[in-house]
């Protein structure tokens, strides 16, 4: 046994891990809609927020197309490289499904199905 032996560290606190929960489902459960209501529209906002980032990606896709497309030997390389087909079409794919699914959902409320709108205050007892 050493001499000169380090006792052990105090036990380390409880790790605080990252809540399991979105930012944005987060942030639409504190306000004052009822939940059937607000899991509809939690829904929507995360589509449409995937929506706008794939977007971007795409836009940037077809700005590094264009870049390609303009750009001569003597200038400067593209910036962004093209994406590869499968990608292209896979974040295609998965914008219309976010999209279609958007739309489902605002029909849905829309159209008062089920009297999604009748109780739309948390509390209210839905009928």
């Amino acid at each position: 046994m050493a001499k000169n032996s380090v006792p052990p560290a105090a036990a380390a606190e409880e790790p605080r891990l990252a809540i399991s929960e979105h930012y944005l489902t987060t942030m639409w459960r504190e306000n004052p809609l009822s939940d059937y209501l607000t899991n509809r529209l939690v829904r929507v906002d995360r589509n449409t927020k995937a929506s706008i980032a794939i977007l971007g990606v795409l836009h940037r896709d077809f700005t590094a197309r264009q870049d390609k497309r303009d750009t001569g030997s003597e200038d400067e390389p593209v910036l962004f490289q093209e994406l590869p087909e499968h990608a292209f079409d896979g974040l295609m794919l998965a914008m219309e499904s976010l999209l279609e699914e958007s739309e489902v959902l605002l029909d849905y409320v829309r159209e008062n199905q089920n009297n999604v709108c009748g109780q739309p205050f948390k509390g209210a007892s839905r009928g």
